[in-house]
């Protein structure tokens, strides 16, 4: 789930500060959205791995490292 969440976070902060995205964004504006992104992507990462193994891009990375597909369903657990 960390690459996925590198470029998720990257994607949003581009979005929000560039001319592409909403680019009028004020100083204290951004420092709520970036405390908002920092506490949102750890929760809503944590709820995607209760049910699939890896993140989105983490898992096409790994099928194409492997040269085939790999299961995404079913949480590993952490003992």
């Amino acid at each position: 789930m960390a690459l996925t969440g590198y470029l998720g976070s990257n994607l949003i902060g581009s979005f929000v500060w560039y001319g592409w995205g909403l680019g009028l964004m004020g100083v204290w504006n951004g420092a709520a959205m970036n405390l908002f992104v920092f506490a949102g992507l750890p929760v809503l990462s944590a709820l995607w791995l209760a049910v699939f193994r890896f993140g989105p891009v983490d898992w096409v990375w790994r099928c194409i490292s492997y040269g085939r597909l790999q299961p995404i369903v079913g949480a590993r657990r952490m003992s």
